[in-house]
Parts: structure tokens; sequence; C-alpha cells
């Protein structure tokens, strides 16, 4: 399996020294090692015996007491205090100088090898577990298993029920079924930017990005399962250009080997995108007429979280790492379901650096490469190669190989950025930049791109995707 990701006690200022952390197995042993355990909740109620499935799988007491009462509100007091609470950390020295000349020759950008304090980047919050294994349980139906009282995520569930089906049709005994293992083993990383009011609140989810960042972790754990979510889920700050010079220490991180990929004479001032962090007034906070114009502040502070995610999962050595935005809970802007995240990760083409998983606005790109099964629904997965550039905005989802980051970092560090979706879907991965013999030509000047991209999305969805005339529609415009 993928090594977990860093616990906090991995974790250092100097040169943000990961490492590989060894996790317990997340299999849940089931007491009774019969279905009805396995499934508890609603399929338990169903039998009748309330007691014995409660019994057995060792269910929490949620008593309404109140000392219950008390207690989650002193968690929510606590859950506020730490959102909006300031990174630790050594960024935001006003005393030092935020001139252009100070950041072109390196002594603001710590150009080489930039240390962090890691504090931000967070397990999931104990208020959040809790809260989310409670729903699950009281409204769900989700059992909990024995040994370690964590909830069985549906995946899981829906094996043992086609076992089961399968152990009564062949004459089998309920104590021979067992589970395949665990259904996530790759890392999540989540952006967070804690109580920030959202510009688009739901009325269903909540006004804030922790509101949204909790219906996210709520699904995943739907379909993996606590134990894995513990493991496996990481949240990752997001960047709010308004808080520079504070919390400038997540963007010095996010440029740490985009810096060291830059050359010496290149000026650090005139790289597109990147420049944005040296526009500073006299006291370090950020100043950009062109960006406040045309409102970009939220699409910078967009590239450097995504670029932190980067940093971090090449730092951490992971081969294969999913990374979401807090609005990744929406299912009408994603195209994979969570239970098929570790399928495609055994199913994806050996080459690829980059793949999509939210859902497309418009799709045309020829014949499956590849195709998979959704263990919990069955519904066969399609992967696509990406060949034309898309107009989406936004980078919801996407599952990003270890062979993605020196290629981004090289790329950035000579050339400079924009923004992260339109970077990748319509230049890095569609857009020819590189001869035969591998040299940068520039876009549109060589016959192949930088990156290799491809998309996941069910095959159920396709249709949404064809035009009227059933064909899939596709803009000249966009070649």
């Amino acid at each position: 399996r993928a090594p977990a990701p860093p616990s906090i006690a991995t974790l250092t200022t100097a040169g943000l020294l990961l490492g590989a952390v060894a996790t317990a197995s997340t299999s849940t042993a089931i007491a009774g090692g019969g279905v009805r355990a396995m499934l508890g909740g609603a399929d338990a109620r169903a039998t009748g015996d309330m007691e014995y499935a409660n019994a057995q799988l060792g269910a929490a007491k949620w008593r309404r007491s109140p000392a219950v009462e008390a207690r989650q509100t002193r968690r929510e007091r606590e859950r506020k205090a730490a959102v909006n609470g300031k990174i630790a950390g050594a960024g935001g020295d006003r005393a030092r100088d935020f001139s252009t000349a100070a950041f072109n020759d390196g002594t603001r950008t710590m150009s080489r090898g930039a240390a962090y304090d890691m504090a931000d980047v967070v397990n999931i919050p104990r208020w959040m577990m809790e809260r989310v294994s409670y729903h699950l349980h009281r409204f769900s139906g989700f059992a909990y298993g024995v040994d370690n009282n964590e909830l069985v995520g549906n995946v899981r569930r829906s094996q043992w029920r086609r076992e089961h089906l399968e152990a009564r049709k062949n004459h089998r005994m309920e104590s021979e079924l067992g589970a395949d293992g665990e259904s996530l083993t790759t890392p999540i990383m989540v952006i967070y930017l804690g109580d920030l009011k959202t510009s688009a609140p739901n009325a269903n989810i909540g006004k804030t990005d922790a509101d949204r960042v909790e219906a996210l972790v709520k699904q995943l754990a739907h379909a993996h399962g606590t134990q894995a979510v513990k493991e496996l889920v990481r949240l990752t700050p997001g960047v709010n250009v308004h808080d520079w010079p504070e919390k400038e220490n997540v963007a010095q991180y996010a440029l740490k080997s985009v810096l060291e990929n830059k050359a010496d004479d290149m000026e650090f001032s005139k790289l597109p995108w990147l420049s944005f962090y040296a526009s500073r007034d006299s006291d370090g906070h950020f100043r950009d007429k062109f960006a406040e114009e045309r409102h970009l502040e939220h699409h910078i502070g967009c590239l450097f979280a995504h670029m932190f995610q980067f940093q971090l999962a090449y730092d951490s050595g992971y081969k294969d790492t999913y990374m979401l935005e807090s609005d990744a809970w929406d299912p009408s802007l994603l195209a994979l379901p969570f239970s098929a995240y570790d399928p495609l990760v055994e199913n994806a083409p050996q080459d690829y650096d980059i793949i999509f998983i939210d859902k497309p606005l418009q799709f045309d790109h020829g014949e499956p490469v590849g195709s998979f099964e959704d263990p919990e629904s069955g519904d066969e997965m399609l992967i696509f190669h990406l060949k034309h550039k898309s107009p989406q905005a936004g980078l919801s989802a996407a599952l990003v190989s270890e062979r993605f980051y020196p290629k981004f970092f090289k790329h950035v560090g000579g050339f400079g950025a924009d923004m992260i979706d339109a970077m990748l879907k319509a230049e890095l991965c569609v857009d020819s930049a590189f001869g035969s013999e591998g040299v940068r030509t520039g876009f549109g000047a060589g016959n192949a791109p930088a990156l290799k991209c491809y998309w996941a999305l069910p095959k159920k969805i396709m249709k949404e995707l064809l035009s009227p005339d059933g064909k899939h529609h596709h803009d000249d415009n966009d070649k």
C-alpha cells in the first residue's frame, strides 16, 4: 500500500523532513463474522434484533446528556479558536525587505530549499470526525467494527452483500466470508481554508470552507470508513493573498522546487503569475492593481495552494496522490465516485502524469484507453486520453503521479505559471510545446505536450455530454 501521509510528529521546520509513516492495517474485525454484524445499522434493524446488533458491533452510545452537550459546546469553541488562529511559523517578518530587488536576489524567496512550519498540515480534526461518525451511524445506519470502533465504509459493505448472496447461492456458510482488504490505500490531500466564508454558500452544507470540507470528509467516510479517512486524508492550507505577510510561509514552501529550477539570471518578478508573490507594499501586504482590477486574488491563492500540495506530495515521496479542493463534495462537479479511487490507481495508464476526475462540461477525446469497475455500484468507469483543450474552469479533483512534479516544477521555474486549471487543461496537457528531441519549442510550435494527461469518468454520464445530434461536442476554437 502507499505510505500514509505524514503525521505532525514527523514534520520538522528544517527542510520538511517527511518520514514514511507505518500505519496499522485498516482491516476491521466484525464480531461473529456474520453479515448481519458486518452490515449493522439499517440492515440490523430489519432483523428486529437491535440489541444483539449493538452488542456485536460495539456501537458507541450517543446519549444527549448534559455532559455530552457541554463537551460538544467546548469542542466547538476549540474548533473555532483553532481554525481562526494564525499559522505558526517564520513567515511574516515585517522587518525584512519587501522591495522588488529583494525578491529578485532571493533574500525574500528562500530560493534554495524553503523551510516551512507544517503546523497547518493536519489530520482531520477530532471534532469533525466525531460529528461525521455520529451522523453516519445514527442517521445512515453505518456499523462500527469491534476491534477499533471505526465505521465500516460502503465499499466493504457492498462487497460483503455480494459475497453473502454468492454464499447463499452456493450453500456456503457465512463464517467463510471475508473482506478483500482495505478499500482505500492512496493518500488524499484536501485544500482547507477553515472558517473563511465561501462566495457561494450552500443552504444544506453551510457558509464556510470548514462546512464544505466536513461534507467532503463525510462522503469519503461513507465510501471507505472512518479508519481510512483518519490515516490517509490530510488537510493542506489554502492561500489567501490578503493574509500576507503573516501567512506567506505557505506560498514560500509552494515555491521551493520551482525556484530551484529557476535560472540564476531570470528575475523572479518577471515570471508570470509567480511575480504576484512579489507584489507588495512597504509592509509586505499584497498590492497589485492589475490583479485587483480583474479580481484575480482568488485565482492567485488557488495556484499557490495547489503548488503547495504538489511540493508536499513530492517531498513525501508519494507515487500517486489524490488532490481535492473543498468543493469536491458537490456531485455536480465530480465524475468519478469516491468508491472508485483505488481501482483507478490500479488501472491507470502506466505513463500518466495527471488524471482529471471532475465532471467535464463537454467531451470529445475519442475512444477510451482503459476501463474498470466501481466496486460499490458495479458501474463501468472509462479512462480517456486528453486530446483537446478544455474550457472548463476549476480543478476540483485529480489523481497526480510522481512523474508530474519534476515536469511541472521545471516548466514553472523557467516560464512562469497561469491560472492552475487553464495551465493544465489547456496548455501543459494539450498544447504541443516540445520537439521530437524533447527540446521545448514553445506552445503550438512542437509536436508533443509537456504532460501526459487523462480523464476518468463513469460510462453512464457520457450521454449527458453528448450534443443534441448524438455526437460528442467539440469547439474547433479549442484546438
